[in-house]
C-alpha cells in the first residue's frame, strides 16, 4: 500500500519536471509494482525533480520489467518484493549482475529478517517497508541521487586529470625527440628519459621525416 500526499500536487510536478528535461544530472528511475493503484501513486505522486530524477518506466512485475530495464538502463530501481512470475529479489539478482551500478529500493510488505538479509546480499540500496509515505521514498531517492552525483563528479574529475596526464606525456615525449634530434642528453639519459615515457628508441635505422 502506497499513502498518497493528502494535497494533488501532481499537475505542478509535471511541470516541474518538464522544466527540467535535457538537465544531465536527472538520474533515470524506472517502478516496478503489481498493484496499478500503488504503482499510479508513486508516479504521480513523487516530486521526481526535487530528487534529481526522471520517471524512465514502469511495469507490472519482475518478468515485464526486465528487458524494459536492461533496455532503458536505469540508475535506480524501485521494486515491490512481491510480484506473480518474478518476484523483486530475483529481478534484484538480474538487474545487479546485468547492471551492477544500477542501485535497487526495494518496497516490502514483510518485516522479516530473512527479507531484508537476503536484499543486502543481493546489494539491495533501500529496504523499505510498506506503507510508503512519498517523503520516506524521496528521502531515499535524494540520498542515492547524491551518492550518484558524487561518484559522477569523482569520475568526471578522474577522467579529467587522465587527459591532462596524457597532453602531458605528449608535450614530454616531443620534448625527448627534440633533444634526440640536437644532442642535447647523452645516449643514457635519452635512453633512461624515453623509457619513462614508454619509447623504444633502441633501434639499427632510423627514419626521419622532414616538413
Amino acid at each position: 500500500e502506497y499513502i498518497p500526499p493528502t494535497t494533488p500536487l501532481s499537475l505542478a510536478r509535471h511541470r516541474r519536471n518538464d522544466a527540467f528535461k535535457g538537465y544531465d544530472m536527472l538520474y533515470s528511475v524506472f517502478l516496478v509494482e503489481d498493484e496499478m493503484m500503488t504503482r499510479e501513486g508513486i508516479r504521480e505522486s513523487i516530486d521526481w525533480a526535487a530528487a534529481q530524477c526522471r520517471f524512465c518506466g514502469e511495469a507490472s512485475d519482475g518478468e515485464l520489467a526486465l528487458p524494459l530495464i536492461l533496455e532503458r538502463r536505469p540508475d535506480i530501481v524501485i521494486t515491490d518484493i512481491q510480484m506473480p512470475f518474478m518476484d523483486g529479489l530475483q529481478l534484484c539478482r538480474l538487474v545487479k549482475s546485468a547492471l551492477p551500478e544500477t542501485k535497487v529500493i526495494i518496497l516490502s510488505g514483510h518485516d522479516e529478517f530473512k527479507y531484508a538479509q537476503t536484499a543486502i546480499q543481493l546489494g539491495v540500496h533501500e529496504y523499505l517497508l510498506k506503507p510508503v509515505s512519498p517523503h520516506e521514498l524521496l528521502n531515499s531517492l535524494q540520498n542515492i541521487t547524491r551518492q550518484l552525483s558524487a561518484a559522477r563528479q569523482e569520475t568526471e574529475q578522474l577522467n579529467r586529470m587522465q587527459r591532462q596526464v596524457a597532453a602531458h606525456r605528449t608535450m614530454l615525449r616531443e620534448h625527448c625527440m627534440a633533444n634526440l634530434l640536437i644532442g642535447a642528453l647523452s645516449p643514457t639519459e635519452l635512453i633512461k628519459y624515453s623509457r619513462e615515457l614508454d619509447l623504444d628508441l633502441l633501434a639499427r635505422w632510423y627514419q626521419v621525416l622532414r616538413s
